[in-house]
């Protein structure tokens, strides 16, 4: 790395408690119930505290004490009137600590999180495959997340994986609460890290994540890797046959495999805007009709409107309903201000970054802050300096 990164004076700590935010908000079930969440928002504060020490947040200029202004009256002080959130304070404190990391940090920290995701995939993938393909392999017991979730999530423990308990059909979870979360989070690494299949880590992410039947990761890792590979003619060619390669391998291959039919081919064939609008349930996207025109869109409503129905769903509904249109507003404006200096790579990551909103609420959360960060940093570089 040349001096250009300017991280002769970076701090290595904090690359690793930025890196351990963004896995643990990814936790895998040893570190559900809470763990995973309360030692975050610890990495959180700790983070906030030694930029505090190096003087890097006495660097913000008066766009940010704005947008911060923004922020708390948006994410802080509205929702007291309803249901306030002491992790909206955390994520705040997350994002303006976000503003100061260096080049040389993220650079640390992306190889830090895409190390985290090949070593968790490389211990459950192949247990996964024995299982699903071979010889089944014996439960260990069952896992509760109803709580935290809201809702009936059942997991089956396979120890170095995970599956629903109350399906009867398989997509690989591998140790995450569920397989769109690996997908998504997946697709963001594989960006970030150029799709670089030159690295082994690059290579296991991508199969183990084809296995998830995650249409998120489908859509977002194809559009990614198509716009990265745009200018050049050879990789467009490389890049439609390994496409229609993967494409056909996974049909003539699981054409028979109940959970690829259902989470692929059907959502395939039957495409339109019903995908998104499937990501709530009927009630919700009623009550959406009637409040998308009323007067509670602007400010939201909190999280008091959850208490009307059993199971919400996930879509950008949530995240609309919950801080209005205002705070979509002030989102993007938080967003922009993490993007230094603009380039076509960047461009690319912040359309695959918007769709991935459109199915899950989960932009104001500090690792996707982090990691958002980390890569728009990484794409400041070049790729000789980077690799």
């Amino acid at each position: 790395m040349q001096k250009i990164l300017n991280g002769m004076d970076a701090n290595p700590l904090l690359s690793q408690l930025v890196a351990f935010v963004i896995c643990m908000q990814n936790a895998i079930w040893p570190f559900w119930y809470g763990i995973a969440t309360w030692s975050s928002y610890l990495a959180v504060v700790l983070i906030f505290l030694l930029e505090l020490k190096d003087k890097r947040l006495f660097s913000l200029n008066i766009s940010h004490l704005i947008i911060l202004l923004f922020a708390l009256f948006v994410f802080i002080i509205v929702p007291i009137f309803y249901d306030f959130r002491f992790s909206n304070l955390l994520i705040l404190m997350a994002y303006f600590s976000a503003i100061n990391i260096k080049q040389i940090e993220a650079s640390m920290v992306l190889k830090y999180t895409t190390s985290y995701l090949y070593i968790i995939i490389l211990l459950s993938f192949p247990f996964w495959i024995i299982h699903q393909y071979i010889y089944e392999l014996p439960v260990y017991g069952e896992l509760d997340l109803s709580e935290m979730k809201d809702a009936v999530y059942i997991y089956s423990n396979y120890f170095f994986f995970v599956t629903d308990a109350f399906i009867d059909y398989y997509r690989f979870y591998s140790m995450f609460d569920e397989p769109g979360v690996l997908g998504t989070f997946a697709a963001f690494v594989l960006y970030g890290n150029r799709y670089d299949f030159s690295k082994k880590e690059n290579v296991v992410i991508l199969v183990a994540s084809l296995f998830t039947y995650s249409m998120a990761f489908y859509v977002l890792t194809i559009l990614g890797w198509v716009y990265q590979s745009r200018k050049s003619v050879k990789k467009i060619m490389a890049l439609l046959l390994v496409l229609i390669g993967v494409a056909f391998a996974l049909m003539y291959y699981l054409k028979d495999d109940v959970a690829f039919q259902r989470a692929i081919i059907d959502r395939v064939l039957g495409f339109d805007i019903s995908l998104v609008e499937n990501r709530t349930n009927d009630y919700v996207n009623m009550f959406w009709k009637e409040y998308i025109n009323s007067s509670d869109c602007i400010f939201g409503m909190g999280t008091s409107f959850l208490d009307n129905f059993f199971h919400f769903g996930n879509s950008y509904k949530r995240f609309v309903i919950e801080y209005g249109l205002i705070g979509i507003f002030v989102l993007v404006l938080m967003y922009l201000k993490l993007v230094k200096k603009w380039n076509e790579l960047i461009i690319g990551f912040c359309v695959i970054y918007v769709l991935s909103f459109f199915q899950r609420p989960s932009a104001l959360t500090a690792w996707q802050i982090y990691l958002f960060t980390v890569i728009c940093l990484n794409f400041n570089v070049s790729k000789n300096e980077y690799s």
